[in-house]
């Protein structure tokens, strides 16, 4: 398996949990500076012409925004997806840092991903590696992670989640509320990427 170029790590791949509890990775954010109720009104009007004009552009349109508002270095869109008979989550869509691992999985039932969708809730992760080990293999360190779950018909099916590789860098309760906010307002985005997603796989 080639790390740069393609991401699979399934259940036999995925190390048994680290040292670090789970409940001691995820943190409750700072608070964070309000005030970028202007950056959010342009991105939404930048996502609602993107979708009208250019839907199959729409996902990455998304993510980046969501990277730039909540100042990532990566950003993506996780589904859950099956691989043979295994379920995973896949990366649909990814910017940034991330972006060679573009289709890459992640087992669905340990990962940041998996906890973000058994917890129902939008989480803040601090060096995810520390429980994850297999984490550290991607091609930079995930310093922070900012997922929040969205669903399909009253279930939840996936993640649109923001990362960075800064160590200086802790997602606030402001950027999760962006994030929040943006996924919110995408649901027609996230709900064509996932009905493109399910063709494809026909």
């Amino acid at each position: 398996m080639g790390l740069n170029r393609a991401l699979h790590f399934g259940a036999m791949d995925a190390s048994p949990p680290g040292s670090c509890p789970i409940d001691d990775v995820i943190v409750a954010p700072p608070p964070g500076k309000a005030g970028a109720q202007h950056a959010e009104r342009e991105a939404f009007l930048a996502l609602s012409e993107t979708l009208s004009r250019a839907p199959q552009a729409a996902p990455q349109r998304l993510i980046e925004t969501a990277m730039r508002l909540a100042g990532g270095n990566s950003a993506g869109i996780s589904l859950e997806d099956v691989e043979g008979e295994e379920p995973v989550f896949r990366w649909v869509a990814v910017a940034g840092e991330l972006s060679p691992y573009l289709n890459g999985t992640m087992p669905r039932h340990f990962s940041p991903c998996g906890t973000v969708l058994d917890r129902r809730q939008a989480l803040v992760m601090r060096d995810p590696a520390r429980h994850y080990e297999y984490i550290s293999q991607l091609n930079v360190p995930v310093r922070s992670a900012l997922l929040v779950p969205f669903g399909r018909q009253g279930r939840l099916i996936g993640t649109v989640w923001v990362t960075t590789s800064r160590q200086d860098k802790q997602f606030t309760a402001e950027d999760v509320r962006t994030v929040e906010a943006l996924t919110t307002f995408s649901t027609a985005i996230l709900d064509t990427v996932e009905k493109r997603h399910r063709r494809g796989r026909a």
